[in-house]
């Protein structure tokens, strides 16, 4: 035996349950580790294939590349050097990318005034299921969200997103920011800052452009 699979029903959920995610790249080390390859079933997304590269899987099989097709289809798909649409990562220099989730259009549509598109690449997400294939999909240095997201809390989105994604900053906008992280032991809150609302803009470029610095360097056009 010479390659490890990694079930479909992990690679399903890889990109927004943390379980399944680490579940993954065990697998990955694991094999790696007795010197075999991996290869990954079920693979229906770009962001699923990203995050498989990222952690260094083999190969992968799965609907992203192709559905059941007659033999002599297949037989032109290999003619022809048909490849995956790998996603590349942003080249230095490129703004830095805000995702927004939650709030609805008009929330987005203020965050877009309030952080100059000049300076980021913001994206959008109305529910969980779209914000975790962004975050796959896509380096995000900042992903923004409200204390309520389509289908959870902020809180709980948070936690899954630090755990599958812990270099990416994690901003919530709240009415009440005296209690942030009072609910969580300590030095385990998922929010990495929190700014109040109504919202002060100035503070909140001021603390994107932070975030943004530690994770990236300065954003594009910014200069110490």
């Amino acid at each position: 035996m010479d390659m490890l699979k990694i079930d479909q029903s992990f690679v399903q959920d890889m990109t927004s349950d943390p379980d399944s995610f680490l579940i993954a790249r065990s697998v990955v080390a694991i094999a790696h580790g007795l010197g075999m390859r991996v290869i990954a079933e079920g693979v229906e997304t770009a962001g699923q294939l990203r995050l498989l590269a990222r952690e260094g899987c083999d190969e992968v099989q799965g609907y992203f590349f192709s559905k059941p097709i007659p033999a002599q289809e297949f037989r032109e798909l290999l003619r022809t050097g048909a490849q995956f649409p790998v996603p590349e990562p942003a080249p230095y220099g490129d703004p830095a990318t805000i995702l927004v989730v939650g709030g609805g259009p008009d929330v987005a549509a203020a965050l877009g005034r309030v952080l100059d598109p000049g300076e980021y690449r913001i994206m959008t997400a109305g529910n969980t299921a779209g914000a975790f294939e962004t975050l796959a999909a896509h380096d995000v240095a900042v992903v923004l969200t409200g204390e309520e997201v389509f289908g959870t809390t902020g809180a709980e989105f948070m936690r899954r997103v630090r755990r599958i994604y812990p270099d990416t900053t994690r901003i919530m906008l709240a009415r009440d920011t005296a209690r942030r992280g009072t609910t969580e032991p300590l030095g385990q809150d998922p929010v990495a800052e929190y700014v109040q609302l109504p919202l002060d803009e100035e503070h909140l470029r001021r603390r994107v452009r932070e975030a943004v610095r530690q994770r990236l360097g300065p954003p594009v056009g910014q200069h110490s």
